[in-house]
């Protein structure tokens, strides 16, 4: 993560945890909310579990910014944190954490080519909801987005009408929506995934 974003966060939680200012938590979420959102959305394959263990982690911020040393990385601390609150949230309701979420590295979240976190998050997101995908979604997903086939294309190569690989196709991108928590507006997860082709996501 570049050095002035941790320096924003770092200063954001001293504030939050020495003076409880409301503006510092304001200020905190915008820098740094989508990731909070996109971590639960890995564990929970959820949004409305997702959006719950969210919402229960801002309204606990003074709490856990007061077990916050000046000393370490704000963005780490907050993220194990957050892990933490999500993990706790599962066995609170009986839910099972997602099994496929691998070792997240909070201290150095950025790649070196420099892409934001949000980036990072959402190609692991997108990962992760292409994963849960029927193989015949997935197929067409991979085809359309990764690629560049057309309709037609496609359907004469998995031996289907267009009319079947157009419903496969709304099918997925209905659910990749939902798990990924955008709105009616398809351009949103499609920018998405044109930004992840270049990872091994399906």
């Amino acid at each position: 993560m570049e050095n002035n974003r941790k320096k924003e966060i770092n200063k954001c939680l001293m504030s939050i945890k020495s003076d409880h200012d409301m503006q510092s938590v304001f200020d905190l979420h915008s820098l740094i909310g989508v990731v909070f959102r996109h971590i639960a959305l890995r564990y929970l394959s959820n949004t409305q579990d997702a959006d719950d263990v969210v919402q229960d982690f801002w309204a606990n911020i003074f709490e856990i910014a007061s077990k916050y040393h000046y000393n370490t990385n704000a963005f780490a601390f907050l993220c194990k944190a957050f892990k933490n609150s999500v993990l706790n949230y599962c066995i609170k309701k009986g839910k099972e954490a997602n099994r496929k979420v691998y070792y997240v590295d909070y201290e150095n979240f950025a790649s070196d080519n420099g892409k934001l976190i949000e980036n990072v998050v959402m190609e692991n997101s997108i990962d992760i909801a292409v994963s849960n995908l029927s193989e015949e979604q997935k197929s067409v997903i991979q085809l359309t987005y990764f690629e560049d086939l057309t309709i037609r294309e496609i359907a004469k190569l998995l031996n289907k009408s267009k009319s079947q690989i157009a419903r496969i196709k709304q099918s997925a991108l209905g659910e990749l929506k939902q798990t990924l928590g955008f709105g009616e507006n398809n351009s949103s997860l499609n920018k998405a995934v044109d930004e992840a082709k270049d990872g091994d996501l399906v």
